[in-house]
């Protein structure tokens, strides 16, 4: 396969399959973390609401002249307290989620190291060592950076659509029908989006790859190129 050309994966539901095995040897601490996702995004969202007394509060105060500024400090602190919870919900969430990570990947890299140990010497043969090492850092690293950040942004997400969600409809039904009218379009442009960007991601692995192969070969066997007079060669 040319580097132009998008792979699509061959087996995605068996890998899927293999990836949760390696979060079911943790889903207690994973439980943990996703817990104090909801906690964190749940105090998040209450916030506003929270904040749109005080707003009325003022409001009232200005019109009438009666501040009731007691009843105001009160809520303000109450304020202040959530949003003190949420950070510390999201606080330790982050820091379980590294610990997380980075116990899966070792997990991941020490089963791929067992993996090369046992591939046959024609597969090696048959690939340059800087694909080899693409795919034990960079495609690796790349799982690392989805699992601490996209999978807690994930449930992160939905878990302020659902908040949002009621607070909207709490607040005013018309309006958020409006909101949720326009939920359709934005999924379908996103989905464009991830198809158009998906074939680019992998040519950008594969680019990785080819560049990582070119630089390990032309500097391990540099002494080979320069016997043989092949430094504009390698250049090219």
């Amino acid at each position: 396969m040319s580097i132009g050309d998008a792979e699509k994966p061959r087996n995605f539901g068996n890998t899927g399959r293999r990836l949760l095995l390696y979060f079911k040897q943790l889903k207690g601490k994973l439980l943990v973390a996703i817990s104090m996702t909801v906690l964190s995004t749940a105090f998040t969202v209450l916030a506003p609401e929270i904040l749109g007394r005080v707003t009325t509060q003022l409001y009232l105060g200005v019109t009438t002249g009666i501040f009731l500024w007691d009843k105001m400090i009160t809520t303000l602190l109450l304020l202040t307290v959530i949003y003190l919870i949420s950070q510390v919900f999201a606080f330790a969430q982050n820091f379980l989620m590294a610990e997380i990570t980075s116990r899966i990947i070792y997990l991941i890299r020490r089963d791929l190291n067992i993996k090369l140990n046992r591939l046959p010497l024609r597969f090696l043969d048959s690939k340059t060592h800087g694909e080899l090492l693409s795919r034990v850092t960079n495609d690796v690293e790349t799982v690392s950076s989805t699992l601490q950040h996209s999978f807690t942004q994930i449930i992160s997400s939905l878990t302020t659509l659902v908040g949002i969600s009621v607070m909207m409809l709490l607040i005013n039904v018309w309006i958020s029908l409006v909101a949720f009218a326009v939920i359709p379009l934005a999924l379908f442009t996103s989905s464009i989006i991830i198809k158009a960007s998906q074939k680019y991601f992998i040519n950008q692995q594969a680019f990785i790859g080819a560049m990582n192969g070119h630089v390990e070969e032309m500097y391990t066997a540099y002494s080979v190129v320069r016997s043989f007079n092949y430094e504009e060669e390698a250049k090219a």
